[in-house]
Formats: C-alpha cells, sequence, structure tokens
C-alpha cells in the first residue's frame, strides 16, 4: 500500500499547499462542491486502508489458530552446529551461545511472519489485499480531478512557476525529506553493526538536510513567493488593484513630477507596501506592470519605487476593477 498512500500523500499535500497559496479570492466559493469531496476523500482514504488491514490481520490470526505440524529443523540444525563448533566449551559459555542461538532464532520467526506471503493465506487474502490497494488508487484518480478541476485556471501560472526554476524548490525538499527518511531507516542497523559510525553518519545527513533545506528556501523566496498573493502575505500583485493617492496640498511641491496627475492626486499606482511612516509606490506600464515583476530579472522589476512619507498623504482610494 505504499505506492498508493504516497500518491495519496502527494496529492491531498498539493491541494493543501495550492489552497492556502496560490489559490485566488475567488477559487473556494465557486469550488466549494469539490473542496468538499477532496476533504471527505482525505478521510475515506485512511479508513480504507484501516479496514484493509483489519482484514488481513484477522485472517493471519484465523490462520495461526489452525493445528499444524511445528516445525523446528532450522533450530535443530543450529543447536547441532553449535554443540559441535563448542565441544571445549566450559558449561557457563555453553548456555550463552545457547540463549543466543535462540533468541537469533525467534526473532527470524518473528520477522518471517512479518514478511510472510499473502498467496499462503489464500485467495481470500489475495482478494482483500489488492481491492484495497485498486480503491485507494480509484481514490487518488479522483482527487488528481478535482485538483485538476479546482487549480484548472491557475494552470498557466503554475506552469510559468514552475518552468522559471520553482520546480527546484520541491524538488530540493523532496530530496531532503527522502535523506533524512533514509538517515532514520539506517539509524537501528548502524547502531547494531558499526556504532562508531553512528555519529558520523548522523552529522554527516543532518548537514546534508540543512543544505537542502535552505537552498529550497532560497529558491522559494526567488520563484514561488512571488506567485503568492499579496492578501496571503505574498508577491503576487495582479490579485491587486491599484490606487489613487490624494497628497497633502502643501507638499505637491516635493513630490516627484512624474507620480502627479492632476492637483494633489496621483497617477494610478500599486502600494508595493506601507508601514507607520512611508508608503512605497509603484507606476505600472504596459511594459512593466504587476504580471512582469514576477518574471526572473532586475528589469522586469518594477523601474522605480517611490518612498513617501505618511504625513504627505491625506487618503488613498483603491481602483476596484470589474
Amino acid at each position: 500500500m505504499y505506492a498508493p498512500n504516497s500518491i495519496l500523500f502527494i496529492i491531498f499535500l498539493s491541494a493543501f499547499y495550492g489552497l492556502i497559496g496560490i489559490a485566488r479570492p475567488s477559487t473556494f466559493s465557486e469550488h466549494e462542491l469539490a473542496f468538499g469531496l477532496l476533504f471527505l476523500l482525505a478521510l475515506l482514504s485512511p479508513s480504507v486502508v484501516h479496514l484493509g488491514q483489519i482484514r488481513i490481520l484477522h485472517l493471519v490470526e484465523k490462520r495461526d489458530a489452525e493445528p499444524r505440524p511445528a516445525d523446528n529443523g532450522d533450530l535443530e540444525r543450529a543447536v547441532t552446529n553449535l554443540l559441535e563448533h563448542a565441544k571445549d566449551a566450559h558449561n557457563g559459555q555453553l548456555a550463552r551461545n545457547l540463549i543466543t542461538t535462540f533468541t537469533d532464532y525467534e526473532a527470524k520467526r518473528k520477522k518471517d511472519a512479518r514478511l510472510m506471503d499473502l498467496s499462503k493465506l489464500g485467495r481470500t487474502a489475495l482478494f482483500e489485499w489488492h481491492a484495497t490497494v485498486w480503491l485507494l488508487y480509484g481514490i487518488a484518480i479522483a482527487a488528481l480531478y478535482l485538483i485538476c478541476r479546482i487549480f484548472w485556471d491557475l494552470g498557466t501560472d503554475v506552469r510559468e512557476m514552475l518552468g522559471e526554476g520553482g520546480y527546484l524548490h520541491y524538488c530540493l525538499l523532496a530530496l531532503a525529506g527522502y535523506l533524512a527518511w533514509r538517515a532514520d531507516v539506517s539509524r537501528e542497523r548502524r547502531r547494531l553493526t558499526s556504532p562508531e559510525s553512528l555519529l558520523p553518519a548522523s552529522l554527516m545527513s543532518g548537514i546534508l538536510v540543512t543544505a537542502l533545506v535552505y537552498l529550497s528556501v532560497l529558491f522559494f523566496a526567488s520563484r514561488v513567493y512571488c506567485y503568492i498573493p499579496v492578501y496571503k502575505g505574498g508577491g503576487d500583485f495582479t490579485t491587486e488593484s491599484p490606487s489613487i493617492i490624494h497628497f497633502d496640498p502643501r507638499t505637491i511641491d516635493s513630490l516627484p513630477a512624474e507620480l502627479l496627475d492632476r492637483g494633489s492626486l496621483s497617477k494610478p499606482v500599486f502600494i508595493i507596501h506601507q508601514n507607520s511612516a512611508m508608503f512605497f509606490l509603484a507606476i505600472p506600464s504596459p511594459t512593466n506592470n504587476p504580471t512582469t515583476w514576477r518574471h526572473v530579472g532586475h528589469k522586469n522589476k518594477p523601474e522605480r519605487i517611490f518612498v513617501i512619507r505618511r504625513e504627505a498623504v491625506s487618503n488613498y482610494q483603491v481602483l476596484q476593477s470589474h
């Protein structure tokens, strides 16, 4: 079940990431039913996995309860081999060797039981297992269809973001996660086989994961952040409307001439940022506007950013798009 579960995890994570990241103000309201079905599938998938596992475990317990002749051939051979090589050992050493042999045999037996072949349980187990797996694949296909339907209008933006380097952010994160998982899996094996290498290996894995995460953050800042709408804390101004600034008439002479339109009113500008002391304004043009600001390169960024003291602004009016 690892494959369908992994696919479902990536699909649901992408839906969540898209909703809180690049989704537009109307995305949820226009697709409420699709989001509801997606949430239902997210609840259904772990339930399907749980029911499948319960059914298989029930069949395993039923099989184990059936009487069958004991197969101690491996244990007999291990004890015989031990006695042949321990003829000169004293009783204490022989006892310790026997305990070790029994412990190893029991561990191997339990491991073989966990790694059993489902075909040994009969056609019922295979049907239950395969039906659960294919049902999970069906849920994954349905979830993928819903995501495509919800974010179809944003396909151009997503392809543009990924094509200009945004894919590196996700690839580096995936690689960091894979290395962290591999380090965790091999930790127990190293502790038993070569404990002296545990600390260096953990240190090296930590350094690599940290470096990859740092690089992914850099790519996020340069290629993903500029596609997140401003109202969500991002840098995409294509969802914003320009504003008309009403300046204090007493400050007109100290303002840049290219910022003024008529009287004390400004040209349509975008408020890039504002704080308790300043307004940061940018004038859009056909070749330099919020759409080009998302692209890579200094020439695509705002040509000039005007920093105006808040005392010079009487008020401003947002030009709502229709």
